[in-house]
């Protein structure tokens, strides 16, 4: 697949019994190296899941009924068929997590 340099075979093991691509030859973008503090940086980064779903040209079978049920709202996968960036979807639940936020402020042990 033109763009990874990564590639790695889906097997199974505990936890993933049957992966969808199990024992093929897969390519995608290694994360296991990037450095925690930059993933903490990031935060929620859609931007891996965007560039797989452009550059796998599946269309709409990239994505799996579990997808929506792991995001936990059915709007990112429309958004990311529209073609909106990383940046267009989190604008979207920003009011939401800010009110939760506030919300949850009593509950907390520490300070953030």
């Amino acid at each position: 697949m033109v763009g990874y340099a990564h590639s790695f075979t889906p097997r199974s093991v505990d936890g993933a019994k049957n992966p969808p691509q199990l024992n093929q030859r897969c390519y995608g973008v290694d994360l296991s190296k990037m450095p925690h503090d930059e993933i903490i940086k990031r935060g929620f980064d859609l931007s891996y899941i965007i560039n797989a779903y452009r550059n796998l040209n599946i269309g709409e079978h990239f994505f799996t009924p579990f997808f929506t049920k792991l995001v936990g709202v059915d709007y990112v996968q429309k958004m990311i068929i529209e073609g909106r960036s990383n940046e267009e979807i989190r604008a979207v639940w920003q009011p939401e997590l800010e009110k939760f936020k506030e919300s949850r402020k009593k509950y907390l042990l520490y300070k953030e």
